[in-house]
């Protein structure tokens, strides 16, 4: 009766189902329980072209035995439908547990890539502020790199002056002007100066000796 409720037994199925049992005809009906009686529709039907060949309508007076046979009957559709709802929760259950399962996994998943982030973006942090060192390094190295070769080229503007035209004879002055006023007075030797990579003596103000720096007290030649 539930089935049928349900629409499903309708006369295209039972057709359907007819053929699909090899059927040459098919007898099908319904049985309803009523309060003192139970009521058998039954219908012949040809399956080939669907056509109701028959049918019979009886009434069966509800009897000790048949009210316990359709008890039976009922009890045994309930405990099937008991046994279907347990096995529709144990599915379930495990469908639930298989869930868990799966999101348990991929949170520990995302956690995984998420500390591979933080541990990329640290890495890429510490290769970032070593860069900025390795560029600050390089930009002070360039600053000293420029400075050293600007007094390089003084030294070399101050030799080339002094060589050119430094003599002996010539006055502190003299020879501070024509080294651009760049003479520095040892603190040492007081009648002493030096510019560039020579050393000059003065005696009373006057040019007497020079010598290169690097070869102290080895006079020069090109003073005389």
């Amino acid at each position: 009766m539930k089935l049928q409720q349900t629409g499903m037994f309708d006369n295209d199925t039972i057709i359907k189902m007819g053929k699909m049992a090899g059927a040459n005809i098919i007898i099908f009906g319904t049985v309803s329980e009523l309060k003192n009686n139970i009521d058998i529709n039954l219908k012949i039907m040809g399956v080939e072209k669907g056509i109701v060949k028959g049918g019979v309508s009886h009434t069966i007076a509800k009897t000790s035995q048949i009210a316990s046979l359709v008890g039976a009957i009922t009890l045994s559709e309930k405990e099937k439908e008991k046994d279907l709802e347990l096995e529709r929760q144990r599915v379930l259950a495990d469908i639930e547990i298989e869930k868990q399962k799966r999101l348990k996994a991929i949170e520990k998943e995302e956690q995984e890539m998420r500390d591979n982030l933080v541990g990329l973006e640290k890495k890429l942090r510490n290769e970032s502020e070593v860069i900025k060192k390795y560029e600050a390094k390089k930009e002070a190295l360039s600053q000293k790199q420029a400075y050293i070769e600007k007094l390089q080229a003084e030294i070399d503007s101050l030799n080339s002056a002094a060589e050119q035209n430094v003599r002996l004879g010539m006055t502190l002055e003299q020879v501070n002007k024509i080294l651009n006023w760049k003479l520095s007075q040892d603190s040492t030797f007081h009648n002493e100066y030096h510019a560039g990579r020579y050393n000059f003596i003065f005696q009373g103000g006057v040019l007497t000796d020079v010598w290169h720096s690097t070869y102290r007290h080895s006079s020069v030649s090109w003073i005389e």
